[in-house]
């Protein structure tokens, strides 16, 4: 009897794993599961055989049975070690989740700090139009003066004459285009 229930039990883990294994696509270590499976489903048929062999004295068909359960025991054994590092790379999911749990937080950071650089860009952009109309009023006030002042200005910049106002062309009795082209003494 505990031959059989043996023999039942390790029928069906290997059935569980393979059904396992062939649900999940990504899992990366499928060989070693399936090996696992062909482990334990010799096991329990050298536990069968062991059974059948009460009643009915087949042991060459035992001796078989046993001689693969130690082909597939052996290289069990000799293909376990290698991927024991392999295995221990696969992160478990409780660091799954500690990792993700630092994604999001980053993410949230990440949005906080997009926020205020946003709110500051708000910040600027406005500061920057409010400095702009200053300073075109400033320009249109020096426009204005410059032009209608009474004493004659002339600007000069990288040894030539940039503008000139009314009161010099008056007094030049020129234009203004005709000053801008007149050479510096």
């Amino acid at each position: 009897l505990s031959d059989l229930l043996i023999f039942a039990s390790y029928s069906a883990i290997p059935i569980a794993i393979w059904i396992f294994v062939s649900k999940r696509r990504d899992l990366e270590l499928k060989n070693l599961a399936r090996l696992f499976a062909a482990f334990i489903l010799w096991c329990g048929l050298t536990h069968l055989m062991g059974l059948i062999t009460l009643w009915y004295p087949v042991y060459e068909a035992q001796a078989i049975v046993k001689s693969i359960t130690a082909i597939v025991s052996v290289g069990t054994a000799i293909l376990i070690f290698p991927l024991i590092p392999k295995a221990l790379a696969i992160p478990s999911p409780r660091q799954l989740e500690a990792a993700n749990a630092s994604l999001r937080r980053e993410i949230e950071s990440h949005l906080l700090t997009t926020s205020a650089l946003e709110a500051a860009r708000g910040n600027l952009e406005t500061q920057v139009a409010l400095r702009t109309a200053e300073l075109s009023g400033a320009n249109d006030q020096f426009r204005a003066l410059f032009e209608h002042a009474t004493v004659a200005m002339i600007i000069f910049s990288e040894g030539k004459i940039q503008q000139a106002n009314r009161a010099a062309a008056r007094q030049l009795d020129t234009d203004g285009e005709t000053i801008r082209s007149m050479p510096i003494s």
